[in-house]
């Protein structure tokens, strides 16, 4: 375990040598760059928190090797610019954490790899209209924060993929109407939430 919270550390270049590292913290710092191949020498990395840093540019392979990672965290980076695919190498991943990050989209291919995924928090982007396919490839997705993204509208079969899917938060969106069916699939919801939806 490494914590190195609330310092002025400003770019992620690697951590070379931490070859046993299991969780690193970096939260609440000043951290603008996760440089390309930064965590390639933390194969065994579980869980990385880069919640509330100044996250703007992250590189391709900035996630590169991490295959063993389960919970990422990049909460409160509110600028942040997530390329295609950044991702794809955490095949491993149960939880993510991308709220008030000030997305205005979710690209389809961020979770192409991430089918183990259970946990995902978009809450607080403005985010406005989703693909049909964006969560296609999350067939594990058991908990799913949308609140406060700013959706008018959701595509019917949205979540024709997520079977397991158990508490859904849509709170304070711009819904009106919700088609026919719109839950056919999610048999195993017990939590809904829709409140302050106008």
């Amino acid at each position: 375990v490494l914590r190195a919270y609330n310092t002025t550390l400003n770019t992620i270049a690697n951590f070379a040598g931490c070859r046993y590292l299991v969780t690193l913290d970096l939260s609440d710092n000043f951290i603008t760059e996760i440089q390309s191949n930064a965590f390639s020498n933390n194969q065994n990395l579980e869980n990385l928190n880069l919640y509330r840093n100044r996250l703007a540019d992250t590189h391709d392979f900035a996630f590169n090797m991490l295959s063993s990672l389960k919970t990422l965290n990049l909460g409160r980076n509110s600028g942040i610019n997530l390329p295609a695919g950044v991702f794809r190498f955490l095949t491993a991943l149960r939880e993510i954490h991308l709220e008030y990050c000030g997305l205005n989209t979710i690209d389809n291919s961020w979770f192409q790899n991430t089918t183990f995924l259970e946990n995902l928090y978009l809450h607080v982007n403005p985010l406005g209209n989703l693909s049909a396919n964006v969560f296609r490839n999350l067939p594990n997705l058991k908990i799913l924060n949308l609140r406060s993204s700013e959706i008018t509208t959701l595509p019917a079969n949205i979540f024709h993929y997520n079977t397991l899917l158990d508490n859904l938060n849509l709170e304070a969106n711009r819904l009106t109407e919700l088609s026919s069916g719109f839950f056919r699939n999610q048999t195993v919801l017990t939590t809904l939430r829709l409140s302050n939806n106008n």
